[in-house]
C-alpha cells in the first residue's frame, strides 16, 4: 500500500505530562482524589481523552462516582467542566440508565467501536471519541475524483479502521491507524471482510485470494491463492470474529449458512477456523441451528456459538469452545429459556450472560436466574437434542426507556464489560442517528 500522508488532526491524544500512558493514568486516578486531579494545572482536553480511554478500558472503579460532589466551584475551575460532564455520563452508565452520547446528523454508515465512532460524509470519513462533544472531529480525506458506488467502514476498539470504496473503474481501500495518525491507500479489487486487532483481512474474487494487511504499517502480512468455496466463507459470512489466544495465536472464525462442499453433513451452518497469520483453514465445525445464530469471543481465548434451535424461538443455546492444542474443543453448553420472547431480536452476551431484547421502538432487559436441575431444565433438555450443562430462566423486565428517542432502534451491540450500545434514528432533527450506552 502507498502511504498517503498524515491524517488530519491525528486522534491519538497528546500526553499532557509527555510521559504518561494509560497504565500510569490508572495508577494516578487510583491514588489521587477527584478534587486533586481537577486542580492539576495540566488538566486539558488531552487529559479528558486519557480518562475517557481509561474508564472504557478498566471500568468505573474506586472513588470516581464521588467526583461530582468533590469538584470545586466551576467558575473557579473552568476546565473541570469536562470532568463534570464525563462523570455524569459514566455515573448514568453504572446505574443502567441510558445516556444520550451524541447526535450525528446527515451521516452515513455510523460505526461505533470501543471508544471511537466513525462515519461517512460526502468529502471523507470522520471519527471522534465516542460521546466527546468537545474535541474536534478528525478526518480521512477521500479522493474527490472517485464515483461512489458503495462504501464500507470498519473500525476496531484499538483505533484502527479500514474504508473500502467500490467504484466501477477504480476501487480503493484505505487502511488507517489512529495510533500513529497515518493512512495507506491501495487501488485494488481486494475487498476487506473484517478488521481485527492488528490486521485488516481481505479477499480478492479473481483470482480467488485471501490476504491480510498490517494496520500499523499498511504492509501485506500474507497473500495466498485460495478456492471459491473458501472465499464464500468470508464473502457470505453470517457472523465473524477474531480471537487472540493466550499464547498469541490469532484465529479468524467465520460462521456461514450451508456448505455445498459438505452436503453429507446435512447441517445448517459451517464454522471455519482460520489461521490469522497465513489464511489456512485449520478446523471446521458443523452446527444445526436457526438463522439467528452468531459468534462471540470468549474470555478464555476461545469463542462461543450462540444458536436458536429450529422452531424454538424461546430458547437460546450457548456452546463455549476453548483452546485445545492447535484448535478448539467444546468446553460447556448453557441454555437460556426466555419466558417472554415477543421481542423481534434477542441478543446474548456469553461472558456476562446479559440478555437484551429489542424491537423497532423498545428495548428490554432479561435478568437471568439459574435453574439447573429444575423442571425448566428438564423441559429444555427434552426439546434440545444435546447435553445442557447449565440452564437459566430469563424473565422480561419493564422496557428500558430511551429518553429523547422519537424514532426507530437500528441495532444493539455489546462492547464488553457488560456494556452495550444502542444505535437509533430519530425524526427530529431530520435523519439524525443517536448512540446510547448502558
Amino acid at each position: 500500500m502507498s502511504e498517503i500522508g498524515p491524517l488530519e488532526q491525528p486522534a491519538e491524544p497528546v500526553d499532557p505530562f509527555k510521559r504518561l500512558n494509560i497504565e500510569c493514568m490508572s495508577f494516578v486516578l487510583k491514588y489521587l482524589t477527584p478534587g486533586e486531579v481537577c486542580r492539576l494545572k495540566q488538566v486539558n482536553r488531552s487529559w479528558k481523552q486519557y480518562i475517557s480511554s481509561w474508564i472504557f478500558e478498566h471500568g468505573w472503579l474506586y472513588h470516581w462516582p464521588r467526583l461530582t460532589k468533590e469538584l470545586a466551584p466551576l467558575d473557579e475551575q473552568p476546565r473541570a467542566k469536562r470532568y463534570l460532564e464525563l462523570a455524569k455520563m459514566i455515573h448514568n452508565f453504572t446505574r443502567g440508565e441510558a445516556t444520550l452520547l451524541q447526535h450525528y446528523q446527515g451521516t452515513r454508515l455510523l460505526t461505533p467501536a470501543g471508544i471511537y465512532v466513525a462515519w461517512f460524509e460526502g468529502d471523507g470519513v470522520y471519527w471522534q471519541l465516542l460521546g466527546d462533544t468537545v474535541s474536534p472531529r478528525h478526518k480521512l480525506p477521500l479522493p474527490s475524483r472517485l464515483v461512489w458506488m458503495d462504501i464500507t467502514i470498519a473500525i476496531n476498539a484499538a483505533g484502527g479502521f479500514c474504508v473500502h470504496v467500490d467504484s466501477p473503474s477504480h476501487p480503493v481501500t484505505f487502511v488507517a491507524s489512529l495510533k500513529n495518525g497515518k493512512a495507506w491507500q491501495r487501488s485494488t479489487n481486494e475487498v476487506p471482510y473484517m478488521i481485527g486487532q492488528n490486521k485488516v483481512y481481505v479477499y480478492k474474487p479473481e483470482p480467488p485470494t485471501l490476504g491480510a494487511y498490517s494496520l500499523e504499517a499498511g504492509t501485506p502480512v500474507y497473500m495466498k491463492l485460495s478456492t471459491e468455496d473458501d472465499i464464500k466463507l468470508f464473502k457470505d459470512s453470517n457472523s465473524m470474529i477474531e480471537v487472540i489466544q493466550p499464547d498469541g495465536t490469532e484465529r479468524v472464525i467465520s460462521l456461514v449458512a450451508g456448505d455445498p462442499s459438505n452436503d453429507s453433513q446435512h447441517k445448517s451452518y459451517r464454522v471455519a477456523v482460520v489461521n490469522g497469520l497465513d489464511g489456512e483453514i485449520v478446523q471446521n465445525f458443523y452446527q444445526d441451528w436457526s438463522q439467528n445464530s452468531l459468534l462471540s469471543p470468549a474470555s478464555n481465548g476461545g469463542f462461543s456459538f450462540i444458536g436458536q434451535p429450529s422452531l424454538l424461538s424461546s430458547i437460546r443455546v450457548i456452546e463455549t469452545f476453548s483452546q485445545q492444542g492447535g484448535g478448539f474443543a467444546k468446553e460447556q453448553t448453557e441454555a437460556i429459556a426466555l419466558e417472554d420472547s415477543a421481542c423481534a431480536r434477542i441478543l446474548v452476551e456469553p461472558s456476562t450472560l446479559i440478555v437484551i431484547g429489542y424491537d423497532e421502538e423498545t428495548l428490554y432487559s432479561f435478568p437471568l436466574e439459574e435453574c439447573s436441575g429444575s423442571q425448566v431444565h428438564e423441559e429444555v433438555t427434552r426439546k434440545v437434542p444435546i447435553t445442557i450443562d447449565r440452564c437459566f430462566r430469563a424473565i422480561c423486565q419493564k422496557p428500558i426507556r430511551l429518553e429523547s428517542l422519537d424514532g426507530n432502534i437500528d441495532g444493539v451491540e455489546f462492547v464488553g464489560g457488560g456494556r452495550f450500545l444502542v444505535k437509533a434514528t430519530i425524526d427530529e432533527p431530520y435523519d439524525t442517528t443517536c448512540i446510547f450506552q448502558f
